[in-house]
């Protein structure tokens, strides 16, 4: 079953996973509203951004895979933040 997560939790996995692929102090300075562009992320960069949004979605007992799907409409933080939403579920241990 797949339930909407926090949007802090969200936000904060989306925080983490840019700060690991772009300069953290740029990316701490950014709103919601901020365009994905101000961190000089180019659609090349989306392989290494969803990488990085599933290890930090781990951390917090999440599982987020994103698609292409999910950066053909991103064009700003907000916009990855929703994104994450959409796709974290909480980790199912069998």
């Amino acid at each position: 079953m797949t339930s909407a997560i926090e949007h802090r939790v969200a936000a904060g996995i989306v925080e983490d996973a840019l700060t690991s692929v772009f300069d953290p102090a740029v990316v701490r300075g950014l709103r919601e509203d901020s365009p994905l562009a101000a961190v000089g992320m180019m659609p090349a960069d989306a392989v290494c951004i969803a990488d990085a949004v599933a290890v930090a979605a781990e951390r917090v007992g999440l599982v987020c895979h994103l698609d292409d799907a999910a950066f053909a409409t991103a064009q700003s933080v907000a916009d990855l933040v929703r994104a994450v939403e959409a796709a974290a579920r909480a980790e199912v241990l069998l």
